[in-house]
């Protein structure tokens, strides 16, 4: 795949990249496990948490995106089962990704540019940290084969997060994009 089609592969998980971790001070060298359950959260009350991004956002900042211009609108659907994700909208790379509950997990499942759709599981973690791993894919032959594979969404506030997102390819890492985002509009059913 073309580094630029690279590029514009949106998923959101955690590629090897070092992002501080907000937990409670460590007491005799073990984290304090009463205060460490405050941090995590369950699938339900960050699927809630994805569903505040509803609305348009577009990339600020250190975003290591070529198009000048990227933006994502989010959309709750389904009944308040689903949030739509819709990266690039109108453009020819345009790509959606659904994230929904799977019992108590959080999954998502990303229709890629590139033509297969992985699906991605979120990780155990605090309410405002999404790490997702790869949980499998359609329409990919191979492992081998490029695809995003897994990354990290961080929510700061209502009106800013950042997305890193990793893409694989030959079983290895090959590229990892930046979104900083910053919302522009609210969802216009606010």
């Amino acid at each position: 795949m073309k580094p630029l089609l690279a590029s514009l592969c949106l998923a959101v998980g955690a590629c090897s990249v070092a992002v501080p971790m907000d937990y409670p001070p460590e007491v005799d060298g073990t984290p304090s496990k009463t205060l460490n359950a405050v941090k995590m959260q369950g699938a339900q009350a960050r699927f809630e948490r994805l569903k505040s991004l509803a609305g348009s956002w577009a990339a600020v900042g250190t975003s290591t995106l070529p198009n000048p211009d990227p933006q994502l609108v989010y959309r709750v659907t389904a009944g308040g089962s689903a949030v739509l994700e819709t990266s690039f909208p109108g453009s020819e790379q345009e790509m959606v990704t659904l994230y929904h509950l799977d019992g108590d997990e959080l999954m998502l499942t990303h229709y890629c540019a590139a033509g297969n759709q992985p699906t991605m599981r979120a990780k155990p973690g605090p309410l405002d940290r999404i790490e997702w791993e790869f949980a499998g894919a359609t329409h990919l032959a191979s492992i081998e084969d490029g695809h995003m594979h897994d990354g990290v969404v961080e929510i700061f506030d209502e009106d800013h997060f950042t997305g890193t997102w990793c893409y694989w390819e030959g079983g290895l890492e090959t590229e990892n994009v930046v979104f900083e985002m910053e919302r522009i509009a609210p969802d216009s059913d606010d």
